[in-house]
């Protein structure tokens, strides 16, 4: 594979280790501010099932009486688990896909993560 852009914030491919495949954004410069995006895929005898997460860490870039510079704030953690039959078609699989793809560009999305409004 190759590295993943992801609102300009790229992440270089770290390969995959004992079946996961992971990306690493090291711009925060230290291990605490590191974001990662994992993805694996599990198949058993009658699913197949796909899970990718997206940490992102949010690290003090200043110094203030909460945290010096590079201590962790916040931490988000965005995963997407789809789990199917393994007899679903490609026009299915497609279907999920561009299913996926509107509902996060919808404003109902976008308020839910942006103000916490379901």
């Amino acid at each position: 594979m190759s590295d993943i852009t992801l609102d300009s914030t790229v992440y270089a491919d770290m390969g995959v280790t004992n079946g996961v495949h992971s990306w690493t954004d090291h711009s925060a410069g230290v291990p605490a501010g590191f974001s990662t995006l994992t993805q694996r895929i599990n198949l058993t005898k009658e699913r197949v099932n796909f899970l990718s997460k997206l940490y992102v860490p949010m690290v003090a870039t200043d110094p203030s009486a909460c945290a010096c510079p590079g201590e962790l704030l916040e931490e988000c953690y965005f995963d997407i688990n789809i789990r199917t039959s393994k007899k679903t078609d490609g026009g299915t699989r497609s279907f999920i896909l561009q299913a996926i793809r509107d509902y996060v560009a919808t404003a109902h999305f976008s308020e839910l993560v942006t103000n916490f409004k379901p």
